[in-house]
């Protein structure tokens, strides 16, 4: 590429629309709940054979085998070459450094999907699940460790 067609290529490089940033994000969204839809079924015969963890070890759990995963996938995808995870590619989006319109260094692509992904996600579940707990009231019975019958 001459100098002349990479200053071309770099001014038709411009800020995407919220809306197709948005359906980028839910497309993305949908992939990462295939790592809790590909654990249900480990986590449903645990709990057949009376095994319930507490709700810090569920919460240790959940970040360590669902947000961090889905949070590393999305800075891996984002710091390659092609810019951008399967949601952004499939609506020709990339994420590109603002001021060099260079790839986002690898540190950068980590703390957009840590305030992105991970932050939400575990407030998310965290929050209301130990709200009950912080505040003296009982937790929900679907909360606690019980007997499971047919």
């Amino acid at each position: 590429m001459t100098p002349a067609d990479q200053d071309g290529a770099q001014a038709r490089l411009v800020s995407a629309p919220a809306l197709p940033r948005l359906t980028a994000f839910a497309l993305d969204a949908v992939t990462y709940l295939i790592i809790p839809a590909l654990l249900l079924p480990l986590g449903l015969l645990l709990i057949r054979h009376g095994v319930m963890p507490e709700f810090g070890c569920s919460q240790c759990i959940g970040l360590v085998l669902v947000i961090a995963p889905a949070t590393a996938w999305a800075t891996w995808c984002e710091a390659r070459p092609r810019e951008a995870t399967l949601g952004k590619r499939l609506l020709r989006l990339g994420v590109l450094a603002e001021t060099t319109e260079a790839l986002v260094p690898a540190s950068r692509s980590l703390a957009r999907n840590v305030i992105k992904i991970a932050l939400p996600w575990e407030s998310g579940h965290t929050c209301p699940l130990a709200s009950p707990y912080m505040i003296g009231w009982p937790a929900p019975s679907w909360c606690e460790p019980g007997v499971i019958t047919d």
